[in-house]
């Protein structure tokens, strides 16, 4: 019987088992349909997941080497997976929501759409930090790509930039022109782009393209609840998502008063699991059970794992009616 979902990943250079494990636990906590997680790796010390060897591509002169990517469109690999969907996410991300839908899309391959420019634009038509497939109806990808490809990488240009920045993008690019993209309205955003102050309401994942990682100073200082979040399941501070039957659940948020409010919750009875804004989790002296980037997050996570009780903690004004 097939599983719904497989995630796969890539692993080389001055990535690690570490970054591999943090993406495997946001992924489970994140995802609520069965799945399995699997990196492409070629060192798979440590790494808590299915592994499989990185494959060797060609280098194209002028491009980022990243076209080894490209093997998980391979037909054969795509359907050892036994999966209803397939999907790709880079390891340069923060899951801040549920992904099941971005995941399962009704079309047979969607894909992130191209990062926008600071000065206007897109940088190239796709980023393939995300993507989503039907197994085995783009084993082109893979088959067509070879040493010769720098010819048809050239060939796709955008507007008023001349040539598509990118490797493996560039290339899916020139083999599926016209596929249906994702982007900010579903809740896909690159750092770069993203407006300033809080993360947008509707994120759901936050990549991370350039030099700046999720780690970063600068992210603490501007987007410290994504940041957090990366670090809570670094921590492995967020178990995989697991549904509940009802049950007194403490929402823990950002309020002056959320310890003041957890001491009186407690003296109130007992409670079945937490669920907290990222901040609060990291002082939380177990692991949560779920995450959420606001409160009304939160509140929706607390819900979709099925706790029927929830007592709010640090809430702002118009939270304290909420639940």
């Amino acid at each position: 019987m097939a599983l719904d979902v497989a995630v796969v990943t890539f692993c080389w250079g001055k990535y690690g088992a570490g970054h591999v494990n943090t993406l495997q636990r946001m992924v489970a906590a994140n995802l609520s349909v069965k799945h399995r997680f699997v990196c492409v790796t070629d060192k798979p010390e440590g790494m808590e997941c299915e592994t499989v060897p990185l494959p060797e591509v060609p280098h194209i002169e002028g491009r980022p080497r990243n076209f080894a990517k490209l093997y998980a469109f391979e037909e054969k690999f795509q359907r050892s997976l036994k999966a209803k969907r397939v999907a790709l996410l880079d390891l340069d991300a923060v899951i801040c929501d549920d992904i099941g839908t971005l995941i399962d899309q009704p079309v047979p391959f969607a894909i992130m759409r191209g990062t926008k420019s600071c000065h206007g634009g897109q940088l190239a038509p796709y980023n393939s930090s995300f993507w989503t497939c039907k197994p085995g109806k783009l084993g082109r990808v893979w088959e067509s790509f070879g040493p010769d490809a720098k010819t048809e990488l050239d060939a796709v240009r955008m507007p008023g930039r001349g040539l598509a920045v990118g490797s493996d993008q560039v290339w899916i690019a020139s083999q599926v022109p016209d596929a249906p993209t994702l982007d900010e309205a579903d809740g896909l955003y690159q750092y770069v782009s993203m407006p300033a102050g809080d993360a947008p309401e509707n994120t759901r994942v936050v990549f991370f393209a350039g030099d700046v990682k999720q780690w970063s100073d600068a992210v603490w200082r501007a987007k410290p609840a994504v940041a957090a979040a990366w670090r809570c399941y670094a921590e492995d501070k967020v178990p995989p998502f697991q549904p509940r039957n009802g049950g007194r659940c403490l929402v823990l948020g950002r309020g002056e008063s959320i310890w003041a409010d957890v001491d009186v919750a407690i003296d109130r009875g007992a409670f079945d699991g937490v669920v907290s804004v990222p901040e609060a989790a990291l002082h939380w002296p177990r692991p949560v059970d779920g995450l959420g980037l606001t409160l009304d997050a939160c509140i929706r996570r607390a819900k979709a794992l099925g706790f029927d009780d929830l007592v709010i903690c640090g809430a702002e004004t118009k939270h304290l009616e909420a639940a």
